[in-house]
């Protein structure tokens, strides 16, 4: 039986991480969308025009390090928001409910023990 509570405890552990982490990711993806594909735009026309203009950007690392800026902003604002959503109720309710079935599991660890001491 403890073979069954084991693979009961992991399904349920794979639950609560897809529910926590990807459900918060496609949010954020949802909420800044906007920002990011007006990001994207304005980046190509800015990379076109300088190839346009003057034959190509002044230096190799310019629009580089733009990206990479942009990418690090992203990051940031990301974590923010991972921590605002990790403290409104939904994610707190999955917390209570990987624990409150961490708790089953161990009493039935404890029953199963218990009567496989007495036989």
């Amino acid at each position: 039986m403890s073979n069954e509570l084991n693979k009961m405890k992991d399904s349920f552990d794979k639950i609560v991480y897809f529910q926590g982490s990807e459900f918060i990711m496609s949010e954020y993806l949802n909420k800044e969308k906007r920002g990011i594909i007006f990001f994207f735009i304005v980046y190509i026309a800015l990379f076109i025009s300088s190839y346009l203009l003057i034959g190509g950007p002044a230096t190799v690392e310019g629009p580089i390090c733009v990206f990479l800026g942009f990418c690090l902003v992203q990051f940031y604002k990301y974590r923010s928001f991972k921590k605002d959503a990790g403290n409104k109720k939904r994610i707190g309710i999955l917390r209570e409910q990987h624990i409150e079935k961490t708790i089953q599991l161990e009493y039935f660890k404890k029953k199963e023990r218990k009567t496989h001491d007495q036989t």
